[in-house]
Parts: C-alpha cells; structure tokens; sequence
C-alpha cells in the first residue's frame, strides 16, 4: 500500500514500472547493439545484447516484455498499448536491420522481411521462455544458433556478389 501512494491507480503504476523496464531495456540492449555497422552486423549484435541480458539476469523472469505481454495481451487499456507500441518498435528495428543488410547486399533480396523477423522473434522468445523455466544457458545458444541458421539460408553468397560486380550491379 505505500508503494501504491506514490501512483493514482494501478494503471499508472504499470505504466511507470513499463517506462522504467524500456529504460533499462534501451541501455542494456538497444544501445549497446546500435553501435555495430548497418545491416547484418547490426543484427547479430541485437540478438547477441538480448541474449546476453537474459543470461546476467537483468530481469528474473527474462525479458521483461515477454512477461508482461503474456499478463496483459487480453488486458485492454494504456499499459497494454505501450507494450504493443515497444515491442512493434523492436519488431521494427529487426526489420530495418534486415532490410539495410539486403541493400548491403548481405542477404537475398528477394527474402520476406516479415516472415524472417516472425522466425527470428520465435527463436528469442522460445531461447527466453526455455530459459526461465530450465534455467539452462542451452536454450540461448540455441536460440543464437537458430538466428545464426535463419541468416546463413539467406546469405548471399560470395559468388554471386562477384557475378552482380562484374556484370556491373551493386
């Protein structure tokens, strides 16, 4: 009850303690990956930062908006919206990321962006539930080696980028 003095509802306290997990989210994923190069670097580095703030335990029962997505998903209102809005925008930012690595011509660019960040978001969000449950690190590098796989089918080779550059298409 002293908690809740500090708030006007129980909403506004779930939307505070939803800003406060985005904050914590942003510095201990979001901004250590957006240092990595454009396209699939960025990528792997965003995969690899969620990973690894699922191992050091940055929140106990793992990521924070997975959680919290499963608590609130029939739950409509304000604190639902935001979790909406937060998670579309790190759907979103996988899907940038893919999309600069097919302009880098770093994979297929006939790939469908949607269905590949689906496959990837799959994987991280198994990596997290098995890992919460089991407690076994196994489940995050299965997930990494899951992302590593989705990555590799749609590579573009090294023999292909010679024939774009020598037939002259970038």
């Amino acid at each position: 009850s002293g908690l809740y003095a500090h708030f006007k509802s129980k909403e506004e306290l779930e939307l505070a303690t939803i800003e406060t997990a985005a904050g914590i989210f942003d510095r201990e994923v979001l901004q250590p990956a957006l240092t990595a190069p454009a396209g699939i670097e960025r990528l792997k580095a965003l995969v690899s930062s969620f990973l690894a703030h699922l191992e050091r335990g940055v929140f106990p029962g793992g990521c924070f908006f997975s959680a919290v997505a499963a608590e609130l998903d029939t739950r409509p209102g304000p604190a639902r919206d935001r979790v909406v809005e937060i998670v579309g925008n790190w759907l979103a930012l996988l899907s940038q990321c893919m999309l600069e690595a097919q302009d880098l011509g770093e994979l297929d660019p006939h790939a469908d962006v949607e269905q590949t960040v689906f496959e990837i978001e799959a994987m991280l969000l198994a990596a997290n539930f098995l890992f919460v449950m089991k407690n076994d690190p196994i489940h995050l590098t299965q997930g990494r080696r899951g992302v590593e796989n989705v990555l590799v089918r749609l590579a573009v080779s090294a023999e292909s980028k010679k024939k774009k550059r020598s037939a002259g298409i970038s």
